[in-house]
């Protein structure tokens, strides 16, 4: 098995000879993502579709949801998450003092 791997200036793909992976999940066809590009998500809301979200903010989403069968545009707020992120960089870097806690589920 050979893997190559592509570097476009909006992600980085890696391709097999039968799959391609791209933003978390493997697809049979590569593809190129622009500003208008309309990306249909078919899930439920969660982190893979934030990560789109953030990734490809210039392009619409659509979210499709197969229990409601309901198909709705996706208005996340990413300039709001962007700088609430900043702003919490902002603070930890200005902390004397960060703790960790790590505990287990067991």
């Amino acid at each position: 098995t050979t893997t190559t791997t592509t570097t476009t200036t909006t992600t980085t793909a890696t391709t097999t000879p039968t799959n391609f992976y791209f933003c978390g999940r493997y697809l049979d066809t590569p593809f190129n993502v622009t500003p208008t590009t309309t990306i249909i998500y078919i899930g439920h809301e969660g982190g893979t579709l934030t990560n789109i979200h953030l990734t490809y903010n210039q392009s619409k989403v659509f979210l499709y949801n197969p229990d409601t069968k309901v198909l709705r545009e996706d208005n996340y707020p990413v300039n709001r998450v962007l700088q609430q992120r900043f702003f919490l960089i902002e603070k930890v870097k200005d902390a004397n003092i960060i703790g960790i806690l790590v505990g287990t589920l067991q």
